[in-house]
């Protein structure tokens, strides 16, 4: 149905209905022209199934009317929450109040982009609002030319803005005097409960209590968010972030732990960690410079320089992309000190080393290249590969372009004290960004194609601050391969572990999600680093050992792949003996499964003979060459079919073909009480490893496809227990 028609979406059995209408369709057309049509139907339907669960939220007394969002880091979750907002405004909600950012920049950000989005129009004093149809933005921002000053606007023309029918955005800054105003505001409104909403993006970031003594005191901006949502009567309050530790672990005194969690799925062409620190570790370059001496020493590392070098060759050959936009802008940021004094000293290097440049490609230009080549020639080989070199080659005409982009570069320090070295920043194309807490969360760079990063807590510092600062991370598929982030061997180690960790965490949030796992639930891998979840201030958590079990997440519905690997597996069964195991029994020793000692080698000829659908894919957990390492070291491998062989009939969801639990849970919720104590504990106690074989037939819809009748794994490594960080 066209988006120019009300739409009204069915959303749930309760008889939630979300329409299309004005504001979505708007939006809509927006994306379209920015993402594709496939790109802003996704946006558009994840937006529909957040706001009709959160309606369906707020009918259930039993659960708060906190939402987390959770995308990652540089994914385009304001794409989510523009549409998010459309809807909203489309379905009876009137005033969003939008914690746009904690710095003013960030601020201003938001409230850039939302006055875009929704056609807001320029307030001078031809405004008027009988001629608009579009929301009014109102800030907290004092003398802004693009909003109203919140402070500003009286009872009455808030209450003539909302009986206009136009809804009211407040971007507000996330400070507890700003917060404070605008919930003094919204309470001269009567009447509003049940129509507002709260989105609070970067939420993990500022908004939750830090107080000592979490039950007797609060800290002064996590105070103010919960007297806002006072005033406004428990609204639907969205908190979205990229990194949601805090978020999960929060203390159970909290006014702000979510019930329900949505994920923000990235769209195609969205380069992440598993990019740069799982599939293509050739996109990092690791040096041993001694950066603190250098510092010391006033005397720049030749990787710094190197990485330099980098940016303005990968910007020349960018500005030859015909198929990227804007191939003529592009950023680096130098992330190395969190103290301000250094970013003079750093800038004074990056300042100094650039005109060094531009004067050997001045030369090069009039005759005498030789200098040129001999710094630009080995980063050019070394750095991009052969068709990239073929594309765009070494010659005269490549030297004028680095000419061009060293002479529209500039060093900008990005920090709070530096805001006029940025004031004739818009002249420049190419930008060498330098600072450090400016240069992460929510910050987004056109084209970052270099990053020099160096800055790590000697602790190990927190994950979610490490990941937030992978400002490298984001939709770069069509230019990939000419980024490079420099960085030291243990940095990229520890940027590695992130990035097994957020895997790790995606897929639990994915169960947490679907309903098969609940929030408060999730554990966060604490294996080979220093680092903690999150800061201990505002949260509750412990370290523990944790099972450490690898289940297959997706069933085969194609006949001849489920029939292929039926035979596959009934073979192996049919070339071993397997005898009654009693293994998760307790008052009983009726047998629990079928069991066979088996020899490595024949596991490991199984698993590479079964169809590649079986496995996750790319960042799954049931991945073939883990396993096939795992068990490559094994000493003893005990196979389990449980159920006696039997088959059981398993749901699985029917757009993605996922399995909602493989595993069975206790007969029981009574542990001394239950006879059988669940899948997880039929395990061999003597074998390194122990491979579950379920004999599923899938069901979906309450449907059984005994034609799609396949064999569904779980394996336990018994020499892993990793620890975890959990919520206490």
């Amino acid at each position: 149905m066209a988006m120019d028609d009300v739409y009204a979406h069915n959303a749930s059995a309760q008889g939630i209905v979300i329409e299309y209408g004005h504001y979505s369709e708007l939006v809509n057309s927006k994306h379209e022209k920015a993402y594709g049509p496939e790109g802003a139907a996704s946006t558009r339907d994840a937006a529909t199934r957040i706001l009709s669960d959160a309606m369906r939220q707020t009918k259930d007394a039993s659960q708060s009317n906190n939402v987390l969002l959770v995308g990652k880091v540089q994914s385009g979750k304001t794409s989510n929450l523009e549409m998010l907002s459309a809807l909203a405004f489309d379905n009876g909600f009137r005033i969003l109040v939008l914690f746009g950012g904690y710095t003013a920049n960030l601020l201003d950000q938001s409230v850039k982009r939302f006055r875009k989005t929704f056609d807001i129009p320029d307030y001078d004093e031809d405004f008027d609002l009988e001629d608009s149809d579009a929301p009014v933005l109102m800030s907290t921002a004092a003398n802004s030319e693009i909003s109203l000053d919140i402070s500003g606007c009286n009872e009455d023309y808030l209450r003539h803005v909302l009986e206009s029918g136009n809804p009211i955005i407040i971007a507000c800054l996330k400070h507890y005097d700003r917060i404070r105003q605008v919930a003094e505001k919204l309470a001269l409104l009567r009447g509003v409960e049940g129509r507002a909403f709260i989105i609070d993006d970067e939420g993990d970031q500022a908004s939750l209590n830090n107080a000592r003594d979490k039950a007797t005191d609060a800290s002064s901006t996590y105070r103010s968010i919960c007297t806002l949502k006072d005033v406004l009567h428990d609204p639907l309050y969205f908190s979205v972030t990229a990194t949601p530790q805090a978020n999960v672990f929060l203390n159970e005194l909290s006014q702000l732990i979510p019930s329900r969690l949505h994920l923000l799925s990235p769209a195609k062409g969205y380069c992440g960690a598993e990019v740069y620190h799982l599939s293509d570790p050739g996109a990092v370059i690791t040096s041993d410079d001694d950066f603190e001496a250098c510092l010391e020493n006033n005397t720049s590392p030749e990787s710094f320089q190197t990485a330099m070098r980098h940016f303005l060759v990968a910007s020349a050959i960018l500005t030859t992309r015909r198929d990227v936009k804007r191939r003529n802008k592009s950023d680096m940021v130098i992330h190395a000190r969190k103290e301000i004094k250094y970013h003079e000293q750093i800038s004074q290097w990056a300042e100094a080393y650039l005109n060094d440049l531009k004067g050997v490609l001045s030369d090069a230009i009039d005759g005498d290249d030789d200098a040129a080549v001999a710094l630009f020639k080995p980063v050019y080989l070394k750095y991009f590969d052969e068709d990239t070199r073929e594309a765009v080659p070494f010659d005269r005409d490549f030297i004028k372009k680095l000419y061009k982009v060293a002479d529209s570069s500039v060093v900008l320090r990005q920090n709070s004290r530096e805001k006029s070295t940025n004031s004739n920043s818009i002249i420049y194309q190419h930008r060498i960004n330098i600072g450090a807490d400016l240069l992460q969360r929510g910050i987004t760079f056109d084209h970052l194609l270099t990053t020099y990063f160096v800055r790590w807590a000697k602790s190990g510092g927190n994950m979610d601050t490490n990941l937030q600062r992978a400002r490298w991370f984001g939709y770069r598929s069509q230019y990939v391969e000419l980024t490079r982030l420099f960085t030291t061997e243990e940095i990229a180690q520890e940027f590695s572990y992130l990035g097994d960790m957020e895997d790790d965490l995606w897929t639990q949030m994915e169960e947490v999600e679907n309903g098969t796992r609940e929030i408060g639930a999730i554990r966060i891998l604490a294996e080979r680093t220093k680092q903690q979840p999150t800061r201990k201030s505002v949260v509750s958590y412990s370290i523990i050992r944790v099972d450490d079990w690898t289940k297959q997440s997706y069933g085969l519905f194609d006949e001849n792949k489920a029939r292929r690997n039926r035979n596959a597996i009934e073979d192996f069964v049919m070339r071993h003996s397997f005898v009654d195991v009693d293994y998760g029994r307790q008052l009983t020793s009726e047998p629990t499964a079928l069991m066979s000692m088996v020899d490595v080698c024949d596991v490991l000829k199984l698993i590479r003979s079964l169809d590649e659908a079986i496995f996750d894919g790319d960042g799954g957990s049931f991945t073939k060459s883990e396993l096939l390492q795992r068990i490559r070291t094994a000493k003893s491998v005990a196979v389990l079919q449980m159920s006696m062989g039997q088959e059981r009939s398993r749901s699985f969801y029917k757009d993605s073909h996922r399995i909602k639990a493989l595993q069975q849970g206790r007969s029981s919720t009574s542990v001394e009480e239950s006879k059988y104590l669940g899948d997880k504990t039929v395990i061999n106690p003597n074998a390194d490893i122990s491979i579950q074989i379920h004999r599923i037939v899938p069901k979906i819809d309450e449907v059984y496809y005994q034609e799609y009748e396949q064999y569904l794994l779980a394996i336990y490594d018994s020499r892993k227990s990793p620890r975890a960080y959990v919520k206490v």
